[in-house]
């Protein structure tokens, strides 16, 4: 799975995914920093059972989730 996202400015990114009891199931991104701009991630699920997910960007200071459905 491919997650694309932009950033406004240069921030510390940290990517996490949960699952809907919101437990970390995955850490893609761990606060690393990235320059201003799109990007791009891509995120083995390799294991994890079909179902929604809640990705969530943190930058900086700002946090934002998406839900993502995996399936089969």
């Amino acid at each position: 799975v491919q997650l694309t996202y932009s950033l406004p400015t240069p921030a510390i990114v940290r990517l996490d995914v949960f699952d809907m009891l919101g437990r970390r199931v995955g850490t893609l991104l761990g606060g690393e920093p990235q320059a201003a701009g799109q990007h791009q991630t891509a995120w083995t699920s390799r294991g994890l059972a079909p179902g929604n997910y809640l990705v969530r960007l943190t930058a900086g200071t700002q946090t934002s989730s998406r839900l993502l459905t995996l399936t089969i």
